[in-house]
C-alpha cells in the first residue's frame, strides 16, 4: 500500500490530509482535509503523517510506502537529519513507535506536484 501525506499552516488555520491507495493506484482511503491543533507548517506535516499511519494500522496494513513533499520531515523521520526542535522530536518519537507496527515500510520525498495530484491541494 501507499500513503501520501500533507500538512500545512497558513493564516486560515492548520490542516492535513492523507491518501492510502494500493499499488495499482486504486483508492483505499482518502481523508477529508481536516483542521487540527498545530502552530507551524512542520508540526502540521508531522500530524498529518501520524494520522495517516494510524489509519494504515487501523486498516491492518503491514507493508506501506509513505510519501510526503516535506523534505525536512522525511529526512528527520529517516534519521538522516537531526531534529533540533523539541516538539518535532516528540512527534517523531510517536511516529517511530507507530512505524513498529509494519513488517516493511519506506518513507520517501516526492515533489509538491505529486502531492497536489494525489490530495487535491
Amino acid at each position: 500500500m501507499i500513503l501520501y501525506s500533507d500538512g500545512g499552516h497558513n493564516k486560515t488555520g492548520t490542516y492535513g490530509s492523507w491518501r492510502i491507495e494500493d499499488d495499482s493506484q486504486n483508492l483505499a482511503h482518502l481523508s477529508e482535509r481536516i483542521e487540527f491543533n498545530a502552530t507551524t507548517n512542520n508540526q502540521a506535516e508531522y500530524e498529518a503523517l501520524k494520522r495517516g499511519i494510524e489509519d494504515c494500522i487501523r486498516f491492518r496494513i503491514k507493508e506501506v510506502r509513505i510519501y510526503s513533499d516535506s523534505l525536512l520531515m522525511v529526512s528527520q523521520i529517516n534519521k538522516k537529519w537531526k531534529i533540533n526542535n523539541e516538539d518535532l522530536r516528540q512527534r517523531a518519537e510517536i511516529i517511530w513507535g507507530l512505524l513498529e507496527n509494519f513488517d516493511i515500510y519506506t518513507i520517501g520525498h516526492v515533489p509538491r506536484e505529486t502531492i497536489v495530484r494525489k490530495l487535491g491541494h
